[in-house]
């Protein structure tokens, strides 16, 4: 009976460890689609960013192109000024105006042009951009169905597992399952230890050799000294009980 307690009691430690494992596997699950999410949205974000500083650049054209009309037009009222000049004072004053004003339509065609150059460059980049968006959706598809699907594997494995659990716990006696979930409980999910030469494989505490003797002729349940863990010998299973 020992014998088959222990056995039992090993088979739901595995599976239980298992199912933890499983568990974290479960949960990871989500946090990689968000990863996933959050990159398609980050590349999303760097093309509206792309869009809006071109949106900034032409607005900043179409106001130089404004400010061009108006020095053009200027310049004209000051070639018919010119025409009319008594003096030549007023005449050099006249020439200085329309001087500087050709110089303030130069630097603004400068402008105009650095604009024009710039919005090329970001057309171009937002050209790199959608493609990178477009292939990151595309990418996001298929790598979050695939996680889909993963993630129902995981969740009828967990569910495969359970009932062999709820199996074996139904197998031992209420006070050992007790005990069992106690030092699990109280030992991070690992209530059992193997011993091999009169070593805990756990806590590597050496045990005495009487003590060893006695968890290998599988009479009686034992736990270590040390970490209190429910102690098996693993061939002890084909000892007579």
């Amino acid at each position: 009976m020992i014998r088959e307690n222990l056995r039992n009691l090993r088979q739901l430690q595995e599976i239980e460890l298992s199912i933890r494992d499983l568990q974290n596997e479960i949960e990871n699950i989500p946090k990689q689609i968000e990863r996933i999410d959050r990159e398609v949205e980050d590349t999303k974000e760097r093309l509206e960013e792309e869009k809006k500083t071109r949106d900034m650049s032409q607005k900043k054209r179409r106001q130089l192109e404004a400010n061009l009309e108006d020095l053009q037009s200027k310049a004209s009222k000051y070639k018919e000024q010119l025409l009319q000049v008594k003096t030549n004072k007023e005449y050099q004053a006249k020439l200085r105006e329309i001087e500087m004003n050709e110089k303030e339509i130069s630097d603004v065609e400068t402008q105009i042009i650095v604009e024009l150059e710039n919005q090329d460059e970001i057309d171009e980049k937002i050209k790199e951009v959608e493609k990178e968006y477009y292939k990151m959706q595309q990418w996001s598809k298929k790598e979050e169905k695939k996680l889909h699907i993963e993630l129902q594997e995981l969740k009828d494995e967990h569910q495969k597992l359970s009932k062999h659990m709820k199996y074996y716990a139904e197998q031992l006696p209420q006070d050992l399952l007790n005990e069992y979930n106690r030092i699990k409980n109280a030992r991070n999910g690992l209530a059992l230890a193997e011993v091999k030469d009169c070593i805990c494989q756990v806590c590597f505490v050496r045990l005495p050799p009487q003590l060893y003797n006695d968890i290998k002729a599988n009479k009686k349940l034992f736990t270590c000294s040390n970490c209190n863990r429910i102690l098996y010998f693993k061939d002890g299973e084909n000892n007579p009980s």
